[in-house]
Formats: structure tokens, sequence, C-alpha cells
């Protein structure tokens, strides 16, 4: 038995593949990268909280003594100072040392932030490139002690939870970009002698 009637075909549109432009694949990498940033904000939201709070309590008792006494601390030996910190809290950080030395060493580096913020004033666009780089430091400064503290909490368990956390790699990446901060600033400010 044969049938007359030919074979009934389904007609499938043509969709062109789409075209993978550049900006598109940017446009998703900066997606996931915020998306990721932000799952992580929000896991590690008390230790941030707890960072900024002890970050704004040296700073209002950093401006206070610098009230109190009718002085300020120049921006270089702020620099200078920070450049001794970084690497300290570096090392404490690696050790148990460091749940005591890098929450310490923020409000030391707040305290002297507040000290020398009052004697700072925004006249010409290097001196506001400099502010933006300060800024930019403290930024980088509040997220590596962060960053610090939490590697410090891992060591009690052991030095291979330590190294296999994704938290180490931003730990020890933190480290140059604050410091390739904080040496722009130096170069930035050697210019301006009454701010030594």
């Amino acid at each position: 038995m044969t049938l007359s009637d030919p074979p009934v075909r389904a007609l499938v549109p043509y969709v062109p593949p789409k075209q993978k432009h550049p900006i598109s694949a940017l446009r998703r990498t900066l997606r996931r990268l915020f998306r990721s940033m932000d799952a992580l904000f929000v896991r590690r939201k008390r230790y941030y909280l707890s960072a900024l709070l002890l970050a704004a309590f040296g700073i209002l008792l950093g401006c206070y003594y610098a009230s109190v006494q009718g002085m300020t601390v120049g921006f270089l030996p702020l620099l200078r100072a920070s450049q001794v910190l970084l690497p300290a809290m570096l090392f404490c950080g690696m050790t148990l040392f460091g749940v005591a030395a890098v929450p310490g060493g923020l409000v030391w580096f707040s305290f002297l932030f507040g000290c020398a913020a009052g004697s700072f004033a925004l006249s010409t666009v290097r001196e506001t490139l400099c502010l933006c780089l300060l800024l930019a430091l403290y930024l980088s400064v509040l997220l590596f002690s962060v960053e610090a503290f939490l590697t410090s909490l891992r060591t009690r368990s052991g030095w291979k939870n330590v190294f296999c956390c994704k938290s180490f790699l931003a730990f020890c990446l933190l480290f140059p970009v604050a410091y390739l901060l904080c040496r722009a600033a130096e170069l930035l400010f050697l210019p301006f002698s009454s701010l030594s």
C-alpha cells in the first residue's frame, strides 16, 4: 500500500547565528564579574562593616587629635608609614597574629589619615589627582586589611586551607595594588614641599 500524497515537511525558518562582538563579550564578562563580587560582598558583609567601623573610628580619632593638638600630619609621612604598614600586614596576615595586628594596623592608618585630612586643599589639578590616589589607596588598604584578617583566621585550620582558597589570591593581588598606589601618590606629592 502506497500513499499518493507527498510527505509533509516542516518548514524551519533560517536563523543566522549570532555574531559575537567583542563589546558584548566584554559586557558579559563584566556582568559575571560584578555578580561574583556582589556575592562575595554579601557573604562577607559583617567583616566589611566591622572594617568600616574601625576605619571610621580611626579617622574620627585622628581628626579629633589633630584639632585638639593643633597639628597636622603631612601626607608624605602618611604614605611612608603606609609603606611600612602594608608589608607588616602582609606578613601578619599569614599568621595567627594577624587577628589582632591587622585591625590595629587599620586603625593606625585611619588615625594618620584623619590627622592628615585637614591639611589638604584642592587648588590645582595635580592636588585633586593626589587626593583621588589617596582615596583609592585608602580603599585598597581597607580591602587588603579585610582579606588579611580572613587569611589569618584561616591559618587556624592549616596552610592547605589557606593556599587553596580564592580569597588568598585576592589577598596577594591587593598588596601590589595598594603598594603601587602608595608609590604613585608619593611621587605626585614630592613636589609639594609644604606637605612634607
